[in-house]
């Protein structure tokens, strides 16, 4: 996706890449809107910039599950083993 910006006296030109899923969604925004796309993205981005948003702490989700551990037999092998045990036909 390319997008090109007059600023002061130069136009700067910024090639980017996107997912394919997000490309889609900002080109049907942009024409819900009935602006260019790159009027979509310039404006989201200053939009972004400006709102002090930029500094947000990144939080991962939890994504722990139920159970008991290591089963016993495998509470003390060591870590090359638990690979070898997880990947165990699956390529590996």
């Amino acid at each position: 996706m390319t997008s090109s910006k007059l600023v002061g006296e130069f136009e700067v030109q910024v090639t980017i890449e996107i997912d394919n899923h997000l490309a889609e969604a900002a080109r049907a925004e942009a024409a819900k809107r009935d602006i260019p796309l790159q009027a979509l993205i310039v404006e989201v981005l200053r939009n972004h910039l400006e709102s002090g948003t930029t500094d947000q702490e990144f939080r991962l989700r939890d994504a722990s599950v139920s159970g008991r551990g290591l089963q016993p037999a495998s509470a003390h092998a060591a870590r090359r083993t638990l690979r070898d045990m997880i990947y165990r036909g699956r390529g590996a």
